[in-house]
């Protein structure tokens, strides 16, 4: 989730370096000196796209007071290995329906750190890859000692022949580094060996924001097939499926009952 502030007030090249820098949650949308075209640099991006309030909307200051929390609970530890073990991370992936549609539009338009495709969809988009049987919209949950996190994150995909193609894999950011997204890829090699695909292909674009997750697909078993200068297109062969952070508890796709 990314929150969006304007630099009316603090415009300087340096001020809003300063607030990239240490808020990397934080979109800093740029306007000139030309008041009338403020609301067209605002809503350019899409920020405000979405009409609807979303459970994580509602809840988000308490989920902000969460993360304090965490943060709290880890400066306890010595390892990062045992805060994991204690925080007791639990991920859930379900097929998306109706009610999950307005949140991954959200995350669709907001997340920029880990979008591997940075595919913006408006919630009519979303509703209609849901709708479409040729295609599988995964909403990733994720929960933890401390409260419920919600729908965090998302995979889309779809099938041709005996390959299945992640069109998009995105996380919000407020739940990086906790193996939830190592969680959520495995499931998807699982599930897609245990239904007779061959092989999995993904693809990472390169944008100024999500040079962090350039090397997730290699990380995690996936060999390079194309490459033309912006886009990646990896293959994963389903043979030795990466392990899952053992630190996670995951509640299988449905219907994955393969091994």
């Amino acid at each position: 989730m990314t929150d969006v502030v304007d630099n009316r007030g603090d415009d300087s090249p340096y001020e809003c370096g300063l607030v990239r820098h240490e808020l990397p949650g934080v979109a800093v949308v740029p306007v000139d000196g030309e008041p009338a075209l403020h609301i067209e640099a605002l809503l350019r991006d899409g920020w405000f796209d979405s009409l609807e309030l979303t459970r994580e909307d509602v809840t988000r200051v308490a989920q902000y007071r969460d993360e304090l929390v965490r943060k709290d609970f880890l400066d306890s530890f010595d390892s990062l290995e045992e805060y994991l073990r204690q925080l007791r991370v639990e991920v859930r992936l379900v097929e998306a329906g109706p009610a999950e549609v307005a949140r991954l539009s959200q995350l669709t338009l907001r997340t920029n750190q880990f979008n591997q495709m940075t595919l913006r969809l408006g919630p009519a988009e979303v509703r209609a890859l849901v709708d479409d049987p040729a295609a599988r919209v995964l909403a990733v949950r994720a929960a933890d000692r401390f409260g419920d996190n919600g729908v965090v994150g998302a995979v889309f995909t779809h099938q041709r022949d005996d390959t299945v193609h992640i069109d998009n894999f995105l996380l919000s950011c407020r739940v990086f580094s906790r193996g939830i997204e190592q969680t959520a890829l495995h499931a998807v090699l699982r599930h897609s060996r245990a239904h007779g695909a061959r092989a999995v292909r993904a693809s990472y674009r390169a944008t100024p924001k999500n040079t962090k997750v350039k090397d997730f697909y290699p990380r995690n078993g996936f060999a390079p097939v194309t490459d033309d200068g912006t886009t990646v297109t990896y293959e994963h062969d389903l043979l030795v499926l990466p392990v899952p952070p053992a630190h996670v508890h995951f509640t299988e796709i449905p219907g994955d009952d393969g091994s």
